[in-house]
């Protein structure tokens, strides 16, 4: 699971009602709970179902979430090729 290093640990729920209007059944979420997840109208996430009934979503690989991840990878990696080179 990928944890972003700049953000503060929090905890944050809420129970929300599976509705039904013009589209399938659906939950909403709300502003708020978008902006905790760094997630925006139109990211990809993916879903997990777990055997008990637990639903897990999180971002999906084109969300854009990642990018840091792959910089964080690229420097370090250029890091440890300049202190190998130190070293050799």
């Amino acid at each position: 699971m990928w944890t972003d290093p700049d953000a503060t640990a929090y905890s944050f729920g809420m129970t929300k009602v599976i509705s039904t209007t013009n589209h399938p059944d659906r939950i909403e979420l709300d502003l708020a709970l978008l902006q905790l997840a760094h997630l925006k109208a139109g990211d990809e996430v993916d879903v997990e179902v777990q055997p008990n009934g637990t639903i897990t979503i999180f971002p999906g690989a084109n969300s854009g979430r990642g990018k840091g991840v792959s910089e964080l990878i690229k420097s370090t990696m250029d890091a440890y090729a300049t202190t190998m080179k130190r070293l050799a």
